[in-house]
């Protein structure tokens, strides 16, 4: 926070108005965007960037430009030289390949610099595109308060909102839509979402000015330190401030100068090693030297046989070297990316739509199906998307980041947000505490402080059980009924999440004791009559909050109405009551707590913050009977405080302390590790001012319990007290009598805060509900999918390590030992700002099982009862609450309670105390290291506490507190920076865990940096309506936007705001379509995350891709290979021009392109990916050597071996000549021979052609192993790929009519042709008969490859399962 003298900019009190607030952000966007368009474009270097030999990116870079401009010089040059008319027709082809060459470096360089244009001109034209749009909607816009969410929805960390002055009205604005000049209205605790100034200036003349990210608190200096007394605080009322900037114009810049650059993708990285260093740096280079040694020989020695030196040097060296240049190969992988890149957009159309099938319970199988691997895409979709992409008008990012290829080689799944998108918006109850009467039991049972176990008992009659229990030494003075701790559990309908059912199936028998829970929730949580009056209530809790870093405010209000529903009340029960008046408390935690929450969190390691303890009444007035009734709901420590009996589903008891220790036990174990909210009710006869709701009142840090304020109502815990359970019974019916009240209290108005305070005292306990953001199932499934898969799921969360294990479990992510890592310094102090306005705070881990089952416990004895007594109202039943909870939700890191261990018999408190009673020894519970025993047991013990003073995080019962107890012990780095030394010098165990813990923004972009720099290939999913998420999207490799599930307030609200439309699209519609430019998919909240099926789609699309252009690599081997040896072995030419363009642009791009057409297999998604490091090693290398030596090799010899046969039968039938292709004998000097090219020419074109057949037909045999990689030709033959079926038999037909054609035409001036049947049988009994051999060895090899990969696999799934680090045996 910064305090200036004066400020800008001009003001309108009342705000802009929509029309002006979206024609000034389009303005200020508008110049940015120009403004860096410019800037761009004046860098004119840029355009030729996509030719540098080091971009990665690129296809086609100089070297490929430089090899191939030299090609079509030396075939200029060879024309121009050779001019003789009887080879005029193949000089004739050198040109055409030369202009062929030429134009296709045309096409190439046109391709390579319109995809580096739409790289870098990507997100400008996006912005651009969302510019368009918001001008367009300036003067059509229909915008009214529904358009945008509730103002008093929840507060979630996963959306950006910020109350805003648009119309002359409040509205719950989009924070991406705030423009400069906008008039917003700061809450106390509330982030500044961007530079701000305050309008009325400060006291002192200063005008206070906030950052973004800055904590609005204007309490500072108002609130003196200490409280003595009950004081009433005044509600800090929301301080207007005008906006100095446009918030989202840093996100903009961000996106625009682009400067995290993520790694290049693996496919790309693979593709440059082999095109760019192996072929262009060395194969090439060998091949030439090699080709011009051979030639210049053979001209040199053999020249009367060679023909014109042109093509014996330039021509043959220009033939060998041009398979290895990238000709077709540029074009055709823009064209197969573009068509992967609209076949998964066409997927993600169709996929979000399909419904996915829950199953009843949270257990999910791994296995993927077929229907879940495959879509049915439209073809005209797909192919829109196709051109769309390839002429640069696709609505949403394919450039800078390639969903294609990031979806096929995800190993890393994270995710940086939850609420709403892992979990469900608001968190659901999970278990309800209440007392009830204690039943006999036949054996004692300890109870241990720390643990909800269920306990066998043997019931016995209820007289014989009083006898007992009147036999013993009681626990407190006076005979008043023992209770026991009663827990049930309650768990969420997978289907529908706004059911909820009992997990004990006999829950119906302590329906009386949930009557006043249910009746309390509807009158206190879920009354819109209180709604505005919390929001300010909560801000002002939050403002008071920041007076101390160790503690926190929940400042979301929860509902409970479906809990209501299941227990059995209607909609219509509120309608019997009036409701009267709101009343509030809150008190600082007291500076032991804060000292003792320091030294647990120095032990720990684990950031903790205490909540806030506060409670808020409602006053109702029944309408038949006019009495007025208190429901109160709050902190249990701070409620406990004002009760002093509890309700047990018969009649009322006193609290005894032996109550409040279990009480305040299962309190503080509970919000460890989920949310806990107590709840407690009186009837009331004073009338109470109406003033006093307009304040807060504010307690002493210490509990303020005086003698003022101890009203028992006729038997209390006071020393001396004689009662009898009749006594017990009797003091409960008075509670509902008005006589009584009048008897205890006098009828007077309340109307300071002392009389408030006293007024909310003597209440009666009802109970506890615990509260947990459930998981959403389909995540749960998707995450069991992804491990299948070997894709590691990671949740960056940023909340602390317990609270963040519970849920992780909850996914069904292993969150204990050795498994998750904390990236909060340990120097750091300081806890994240985002914090203090959200639901942080530490989780103990619960049960393994997360339906907990009904508890029954006590201090000395337990057993599962059933308990039937008089209701104190009828009520009916009713069901579910989901996943929205309790207001006071707290987020408890340490005791709410005092912990005084004094070396003496007796804890006496001072006047000051909480309660002024001297107990006796006996009246005192102790604190056991096996657990929680009455004083009767252990009456010599020393130490002695009182359970208000106690709790159960910071008792001895172990040496460490309860969070360090459940601290993450292992030998694993915390703190981000040490994430790097770790993974250098120790082990890679921080890249194998699922959960990191106290993230935030800076260090889970950090963290997502480490995982890419050692091979990581990194897909982000976060909200599409937080912008704080852009860095993270920015650097991820690809990043998927889901629009968060809106919390509500209570679920009989409306939606939160209008649902979206394509026409008329909301304020959050487009908040979401500005922060999600850097995502190639953004999902709506309706739709399905249908990610296996983009997944399925992209591993197969990227393994046809591997296969087509291995296979292609593999045929343009092969042919400079049998090109090379040719050259070596003396013979004539194996293929001329005409035949060599034919094979590189027609056939192998056409059987390489068959590899695509195979539909996909669903068991794709079981295998492991490889990490973006280590592309292509030595054993690959030799691995690649050895298949390609055994599948082509042998056929490129063979086709030689007949190659030489059909000219040595042209020599022995035509020539009748003995078998000399070349004669070494010297010829006179008048005697010149052409040979081949002369007379001879019939032979050799005949060889060449049934040379250029037999390739062909071998290359589409090997074709059909590379079909389905991973089967035999018996298990899976190659006609299942349609694509394949109908090209190879199209191309070996089309191949036999441009052979006969070729060999017709030069046939016409051959003085001597070579007739087919004069060819020597063995070419064709060898040429033919090869075919089934070639088959045959290559399944032979196949079969060695589906071994090395199966063996490839399962190293790769130990790898990815093995978590444990130094110990680990892999």
């Amino acid at each position: 926070m910064e305090k200036i003298e004066n400020g800008e900019p001009a003001q309108k009190m009342d705000g802009y108005t929509t029309k002006e607030a979206l024609s000034t952000l389009y303005q200020e966007l508008q110049a940015e965007v120009t403004l860096h368009q410019k800037l761009e474009s004046r860098n004119k270097l840029k355009y030729l960037s996509g030719l540098d030999h080091r971009n990665v990116t690129s296809t086609y870079n100089w070297t490929s430009l430089l090899a191939i401009s030299i090609s079509i010089c030396l075939l200029g040059i060879a024309y121009a030289y050779d001019n003789d008319s009887s080879s005029l027709l193949d000089v004739n082809w050198w040109l055409v390949e030369a202009v062929v060459l030429f134009l296709s470096v045309v096409v190439n360089i046109m391709f390579i610099i319109s995809d580096n244009n739409k790289n870098r001109f990507e997100y400008i034209r996006l912005h651009q595109l969302a510019l368009d749009r918001i001008k367009e909607y300036v003067d059509q816009h229909h915008w009214h308060n529904s358009s945008y969410p509730n103002l008093h929805s929840p507060i979630s960390p996963c959306i950006s909102l910020q109350w805003t002055l648009r119309d002359g009205q409040i509205v719950n604005l989009p924070s991406v839509l705030l423009v400069k000049g906008d008039i917003i209205l700061m809450r106390c605790g509330q982030n500044s979402p961007g530079k701000c100034k305050q309008i009325d200036p400060t006291v002192d003349g200063e005008d206070i000015v906030l950052y973004g990210g800055d904590v609005y608190n204007p309490l500072d200096s108002d609130i003196p330190e200490y409280v003595t007394s009950p004081i009433g605080r005044h509600p800090v009322e929301t301080t207007k401030f005008i906006m100095l900037d446009t918030p989202y114009i840093e996100n903009l810049r961000l996106t625009l100068e682009d400067k995290s650059k993520h790694p290049d993708s693996m496919i790309e990285n693979e593709r440059h090693l082999i095109s760019s260093i192996w072929l262009q740096r060395i194969i090439i280079p060998i091949t030439m030297v090699v080709m011009l040694i051979c030639n210049i020989l053979r001209w040199q020695f053999l020249g009367v046989h060679m023909g014109h030196w042109s093509e014996t040097v330039l021509v043959l060296l220009v033939h060998a070297c041009l398979p290895l240049l990238p000709v077709v190969f540029p074009v055709m992988w823009c064209l197969l990316n573009a068509y992967g890149q609209a076949r998964i957009h066409g997927a993600f159309q169709v996929a979000k739509n399909i419904k996915q099938k829950l199953s009843d319970s949270f257990d999910s199988t791994s296995t993927i199906s077929i229907e879940e691997a495959r879509v049915d895409l439209p073809w005209a979709d797909v192919f829109s998307w196709f051109l769309s992409i390839i002429f640069n008008k696709a609505p949403v990012v394919t450039s800078k980041t390639n969903i294609l290829f990031t979806l096929g080689s995800v190993t890393s799944f994270c995710c940086v947000d939850k609420k709403g998108i892992l979990s469900w918006p608001s968190p659901s109850p999970e278990k309800v505490f209440f007392l009830a009467p204690n039943p006999t039991v036949k054996e004692e049972t300890k109870v241990s402080a720390y643990n909800d176990s269920v306990f066998e008992d043997i019931p016995e009659d209820e007289e014989v059980a009083v006898k007992k229990i009147s036999d013993q030494k009681p626990a407190i003075t006076g005979n008043v009924m023992p209770s026991h701790i009663e827990v049930l559990g309650i768990s969420q309908d997978p289907k529908n999440v706004c059911v909820l059912h009992f997990d004990d199936p006999n829950w119906k028998t302590h329906v009386n004791s949930l009557k006043p829970l249910g009746l309390n929730i509807l009158l206190n949580l879920c009354n819109v009559n209180t709604v505005d009056w919390y929001a300010k209530f909560s801000g002002h809790v939050a403002c008071s909050a920041l007076k101390k870093k160790e503690t926190v405010a929940v400042i979301n209000r929860r509902c409970l109405c479906y809990l209501a529903r299941e227990i059995g009340f209607t909609s219509n029960v509120v309608d019997g009551f009036i409701h009267d008046k709101v009343l509030g408390m809150y008190r600082q935690v007291p500076a032991e707590e804060t000292a003792k929450e320091k030294q647990h969190r120095a032990a720990s390691h684990i950031q903790h913050q205490i909540p806030m303890p506060h409670l808020v009444s409602v006053v109702v007035k029944d309408k038949i009977s006019g009495l007025s009734q208190l429901m109160t709901q709050g902190t249990a420590d701070i409620l406990l405080d004002c009760c002093t009996e509890y309700w047990n589903g018969r009649d009322l008891c006193p609290v005894t302390e032996n109550d409040r220790k279990k009480i305040l036990d299962f309190y503080h174990r509970n919000t460890q590790g989920a949310y806990c909210t107590a709840f407690a009710y009186r009837p009331i006869s004073q009338k109470i001012a109406c003033h006093l709701e307009e304040v807060y009142v504010e307690l002493p840090e210490t509990s303020m319990k005086t003698s003022t304020s101890l009203k028992f109502r006729s038997t209390g815990i006071s020393d001396g007290d004689s009662g009898t359970e009749t006594d017990c019974v009797f003091s409960g019916n008075r509670s509902f009598s008005v006589d009584s009240l009048m008897e205890s209290e006098s009828i007077i108005s309340v109307n300071t805060a002392t009389d408030c305070y006293d007024t909310q005292q003597n209440q009666i306990f009802i109970g506890m509900i615990t509260l947990q953001y459930q998981a959403r199932q389909d995540f749960v499934q998707l995450i069991d999918k992804l491990e299948s898969a070997c894709i590691r799921f990671v949740h960056f969360s940023k909340e602390n390590e317990l609270r963040s294990r519970v849920f992780s479990e909850k996914m069904g992510l292993e969150a204990g030992w050795n498994c998750h890592i904390s990236l909060l310094s340990n120097s750091s102090e300081k806890l994240d700002s985002n914090t203090s306005g959200s639901d942080y705070h530490t989780d103990t881990p619960q049960k393994p099982s997360r339906r907990t089952s009904q508890h029954s416990v006590d201090g000395c004895h337990t057993r599962t009862s059933d308990t039937k007594s008089p209701n104190a109202q009828d009520l009916n039943l009713f069901p579910n609450a989901r996943s929205y909870s309790a207001p006071s939700l707290i987020n408890i890191d340490s005791s709410q309670v005092k912990f005084l261990d004094q070396p003496s018999d007796i804890v006496s408190r001072s006047p000051s105390g909480t309660i002024a009673s001297d107990s006796h020894e006996n009246d005192v519970l102790l604190c056991d290291p096996d657990g929680w025993q009455s004083s009767d047991e252990d009456e010599g013990n020393e130490y002695q506490s009182d359970s208000r003073y106690t709790s159960s995080y910071v008792t001895e019962n172990t040496e460490d507190s309860l969070t360090g107890a459940l601290d993450n012990r292992a030998k694993l780095p915390r703190g981000i920076e040490n994430i790097r030394p770790h993974l250098k010098n120790i082990d890679n165990v921080p890249l194998l865990v699922n959960l990191f813990t106290d993230c935030t923004v800076e260090t889970t972009k950090e963290m997502v940096k480490i995982m890419q720099e050692n091979g990581e290939i990194v897909l982000c999913v976060g909200s599409a309506l937080n912008m704080h998420n852009t860095p993270l999207f920015l650097q991820a490799d690809c990043c998927l936007a889901v629009e968060p599930l809106h919390p509500t307030s209570c679920t009989q609200q409306p939606i939160p705001c209008d649902l979206w439309s394509d026409d008329e699209p909301t304020p959050t519609q487009i908040a979401c379509a500005l922060i999600t430019i850097p995502c190639p998919l953004a999902f709506k909240s309706n739709d399905n995350f249908s990610l296996i099926h983009l997944i399925a789609e992209a591993r197969h699309h990227i393994f046809g891709m591997r296969n087509c252009f291995y296979l292609m690599l593999c045929y343009h081997l092969s042919l400079t290979l049998c090109q090379v040896v040719a050259s070596i072995f003396l013979l004539p030419p194996l293929l001329s021009a005409r035949h060599l363009m034919w094979l590189l642009l027609i056939v192998t791009p056409l059987l390489g392109f068959t590899m695509m057409g195979n539909p996909v297999d669903p068991r794709i998604m079981n295998l492991a990916t490889r990490k973006n490091i280590n592309h292509i090693n030595l054993n690959m290398v030799l691995q690649f050597l050895l298949q390609f030596t055994l599948r082509f090799v042998p056929s490129m010899i063979i086709s030689l071996f007949c190659f030489t046969m059909i000219l040595n039968s042209y020599s022995e039938n035509i020539l009748d000549m003995s078998f000399n292709v070349y004669n070494f004998k010297s010829f006179p000097s008048n005697h010149t021979i052409k040979t081949w090219y002369d007379k001879y020419s019939g032979g050799l074109v005949l060889a060449q052609n049934i040379m250029f057949f037999l390739q062909v037909l071998y290359f589409a045999c090997i074709s059909m192993s590379f079909v389905h990689w991973t089967d035999h030709l018996w298990k899976k033959p190659p006609f299942t790929n349609k694509l394949w079926l109908v090209i190879t038999p199209s191309l070996l037909l089309l191949q036999v009519i441009v052979c006969c054609v070729d060999v017709l035409i030069h046939n016409r001036n051959v003085k001597h042709p070579l007739p087919l049947s004069d060819v020597h049988p063995v070419v064709w009994v060898v040429g033919f008969i090869w075919v089934f051999v070639i088959i045959t060895i290559n399944e032979l090899v196949k079969r060695r490859e589906i071994k090395l990969a199966v063996r490839h696999q399962k190293r790769a799934r130990l790898d990815f399962d093995t978590k444990l680090g130094m110990n680990s045996p892999f």
